[in-house]
């Protein structure tokens, strides 16, 4: 996995270094954009699914950066920035708890979530909100005795993409 990642990353260094001076800067940070979203792309096939698609839109923006030179900054911030906020799945510690609950019970309803992972409502639920809307998690809603109970379990897809990125670090922790 580290290849996968650190030879695009790598090149696309050398590449910018090598070229700085000679093409506008535009292209300059479409490269960078461009070269680290090969690396997502090569790197995502020993991670989440959804790595690989980060890097699919980090290369789109990187291309966009191209025909839009008079905004390149603004381009360049966002494939930086606010792309890689919206791609958080795993990685806060919240979201490896719920994961971690769900994938070893077949289901789980919110008020055990909350307690077994000592958070507030409002940061359960916008954590389980987010994963829901990656298709990670199913909610199902109910009444047991007359009082709405919502419970949580873990779908195949969220399955796979928990257990790829645990292998993933494994393999890190391996490595090091």
């Amino acid at each position: 996995m580290l290849v996968s990642l650190l030879v695009p990353l790598a090149a696309g260094g050398l590449f910018v270094l090598f070229t700085i001076k000679t093409v506008p800067a535009n292209v300059t940070a479409a490269s960078t954009l461009i070269f680290y979203g090969v690396a997502m792309m090569s790197a995502g096939k020993f991670t989440f699914g959804e790595i690989h698609w980060l890097g699919a839109l980090e290369i789109a923006t990187g291309l966009v950066c191209i025909l839009l030179p008079q905004w390149t900054i603004i381009i360049w911030a966002a494939g930086f920035g606010v792309i890689h906020i919206c791609y958080k799945a795993f990685e806060s510690r919240v979201r490896l708890g719920i994961m971690s609950v769900l994938a070893v019970n077949p289901r789980m309803d919110f008020t055990s979530l909350r307690d077994t992972l000592a958070v507030t409502d409002g940061n359960l639920a916008s954590h389980l909100r987010a994963l829901e809307d990656a298709g990670y998690i199913r909610i199902e809603k109910s009444f047991i005795n007359r009082k709405p109970n919502t419970s949580y379990s873990i779908t195949d897809e969220g399955m796979a993409s928990f257990s790829s990125h645990l292998k993933a670090l494994e393999e890190l922790i391996k490595n090091q």
